[in-house]
């Protein structure tokens, strides 16, 4: 062996570097950011991603629940529970919301560079903000950077920002009982220097991680006299078997002991989208109204919820040229959804007729390029004889669904972990009269609300804060209202509603929306008069005395190229209270949907930390269930995780909101989704 080993390479032989690995990917730290075994690096999951992260490092125990929004921004939710013993429940719990913002992308000389904040909201023992650049040269990955608060601990360098006022260089106590905030992020006299390197290793899956922190576990060692703080190095290793499964090992200072397991997997490959039908399903087809003449065919498309507005747009196209085939030489659709109408789009029935054809002699593409949208039907056209009706103008659309809803928060005060789960049907009659009629119920079959009580703040009117007392009702009727929508132009749409229009309230109120066709901005208002709820009434239908009005200017803009929208809503919430809430919103084709909200209200409410808060922030995540054990098409699943039971800074949950409705209609989705026009 000894011979082989030390053999002479022959001459003219090259010698050849170390396989590179399969595919090199970054895998989380202790915390749940990607990182090395103790920090943090400036890497960034692909859009889409969610991750599920357990760990342990003495003395916590670590869940976080990772999601990357959009390809810039991350966003994770986790919770630390200072443990003295695995096997026992946590002592104090520690929830944080994290951020991580990509700064620039690495080029051949340039670094990643990220900034990030864990507990941008959370409690100060676990708060930090660092900005990490990060190198990949062959098989390793080098990580350096700066930290702000326990990532500053260690003290190696006085603070850079002080330059910038007195308010970087004020103390941060760590055992403060107050939720961190923007006021204490980059605060504190000293900063810290962290750095590390990650090596792929040939086999697939495997690499070694070594670090060096700037936390010296000071707060720890204060917390408990007893606790021993290790070293600041680490080395560790990460294994990753399969695609969506990873697990982690590592050493912290010779003496602490870190172990790991992550699950991922990419929100745009869920596997229960809804099901796709055949294109010869007539159900896939609901063209209201069919006009022609000898100049072309308009028709107007009903759109339904379910599938992209380009493929229903592409098997419209598809009966219209089949009815027939010989017809005028121009092709009119106007979309239209719950009763709002679209752009009228005009489109050459020569590129329709290729690209549709049985040899796909044409493409979307070249549709697309000689379309005009938004055009206008000739009046001749409009006047002309119905031609065809696919759907009877008496008949209301009817459609059918269930929703399995989760609601968590991360954590009251020493409570943990608060659930509750049901399970709601929901009706909707669409009739092409502008009229939608809805109802459902909700089965409450689980929750751990009791002690959620004895967190109130005294209020004369609760809004939320007796959600408990709702989830008691074994049964009740969810939703049940009238809807009446019109649309005073293509980019102008208008929408009343009436009734039971969520769980815990009922009334009327109505919205204007300016959506302008082909632009990335849309504003609107809404005004309700509601009355809420009484819990303790059968179906929980009994109405109490007072009402309430609500109201906000409202204001959208869609990221270009991507699909992730910003939102801004400013006014008054249902507690009478006034404020703004400020919102990502990212849609997948897959049928997934995230949105991150936080809201900041002139009232207070109790924090998760025993003091009280202004903010109200949250995660609320939906999947289609729609191919899930046969599952009725438009079925999802909805978790929403945000601190229950609070009255500031709450909204209305609307069953049709008109910058949703209008979705099906927008520039966005005809044109993220017109490649899907052959199916």
């Amino acid at each position: 062996m000894a011979g082989l080993l030390c053999a002479p390479v022959p001459a003219g032989a090259e010698l050849l570097p170390p396989a590179a690995p399969k595919d090199p990917k970054p895998s989380p730290n202790w915390a749940g950011s990607l990182g090395l075994n103790t920090v943090p690096s400036a890497r960034m999951d692909k859009s889409g991603m969610m991750r599920f992260h357990l760990s342990t490092l003495d003395p916590y125990a670590t869940a976080a629940l990772s999601m990357q929004i959009a390809d810039p921004l991350n966003i994770t939710l986790r919770q630390n529970g200072y443990v003295s013993n695995l096997r026992e429940a946590a002592d104090r719990l520690y929830p944080a919301v994290d951020l991580k913002v990509r700064l620039l992308n690495e080029s051949a000389y340039r670094p990643e560079i990220a900034l990030g904040l864990m507990s941008a909201y959370g409690h100060k023992q676990m708060a930090a903000e660092y900005l990490a650049l990060s190198k990949r040269y062959n098989n390793f990955d080098f990580t350096g950077g700066l930290g702000w608060g326990r990532m500053a601990s260690a003290g190696h360098f006085s603070n850079p920002l002080k330059v910038f006022g007195s308010h970087f260089e004020r103390d941060r106590d760590a055992t403060s009982e107050d939720a961190n905030g923007p006021d204490d992020w980059f605060t504190g006299d000293k900063i810290g220097l962290f750095a590390g390197v990650e090596y792929f290793t040939p086999i697939n899956g495997l690499s070694l991680k070594a670090d060096w922190g700037a936390d010296d576990y000071s707060t720890e060692a204060l917390i408990d006299p007893g606790y021993d703080a290790p070293d600041p190095w680490s080395v560790g290793l990460h294994y990753q078997p399969t695609e969506h499964l990873g697990f982690g090992l590592g050493i912290l200072g010779g003496e602490k002991i870190m172990a790991s397991v992550n699950i991922s997997g990419a929100l745009n490959d869920w596997p229960y989208q809804w099901e796709e039908p055949s294109p010869e399903d007539p159900s896939t087809i609901q063209i209201q109204t069919t006009r022609a003449n000898d100049k072309g065919v308009w028709a107007n498309l009903y759109a339904h919820d379910e599938l992209p507005i380009g493929m229903q747009i592409g098997r419209a196209l598809r009966h219209l040229t089949e009815v027939d085939p010989e017809g005028p030489a121009e092709i009119y659709i106007t979309p239209s959804h719950y009763g709002l109408t679209g752009p009228t789009l005009r489109m050459v029935r020569r590129d329709v007729a290729a690209a549709l054809s049985e040899e796909r002699n044409g493409s979307p593409a070249e549709i697309w390029r000689n379309m005009t949208m938004p055009a206008i039907v000739p009046t001749d056209l409009q006047n002309a004889e119905k031609v065809k009706d696919l759907r009877s103008p008496n008949r209301p659309f009817a459609s059918f669904r269930f929703i399995l809803d989760n609601q968590m928060s991360l954590s009251e005060e020493d409570g943990g972990i608060l659930h509750r789960e049901s399970l709601v049907q929901e009706t909707q009659l669409n009739w092409p009269k502008n009229i939608t009629v809805g109802g459902g119920f909700r089965l409450n079959f689980s929750d751990d609300l009791e002690s959620l009580s004895s967190q109130y703040l005294p209020v004369d009117k609760p809004v939320r804060s007796d959600v408990a007392e709702f989830a008691g009702a074994l049964v009740s009727v969810d939703r049940l209202y009238g809807a009446f929508m019109h649309s005073l132009s293509p980019d102008i749409h208008t929408g009343f509603t009436a009734g039971y229009l969520e769980e815990m309230y009922a009334g009327f109120g109505g919205e204007i929306l300016y959506r302008p066709f082909g632009k990335t901005f849309a504003i609107g208002a809404e005004g309700w008069n509601v009355w809420r709820r009484d819990p303790y009434s059968d179906l929980v239908l009994d109405l109490q005395d007072d009402s309430t009005l609500t109201g906000f200017f409202n204001a959208w803009y869609e990221f270009p190229d991507s699909d992730l929208t910003a939102g801004l809503k400013v006014g008054r919430y249902l507690g009478e209270d006034f404020g703004a809430t400020v919102s990502l919103d990212k849609r997948m084709d897959s049928g997934v949907r995230v949105t991150a909200f936080v809201t900041a209200s002139e009232d207070e409410d109790p924090d998760i930390f025993g003091g009280t808060t202004h903010l109200y922030s949250g995660l609320r995540l939906t999947l289609p269930l729609g191919t899930w054990r046969r599952m009725v098409d438009g079925s999802e699943m909805r978790t929403t995780i945000a601190p229950l039971g609070r009255n500031a800074g709450q909204t209305l949950d609307t069953p049709l909101p008109l910058y949703d409705v209008s979705e099906p209609l927008s520039y966005r989705a005809i044109s993220r989704s017109w490649d899907q026009l052959q199916k």
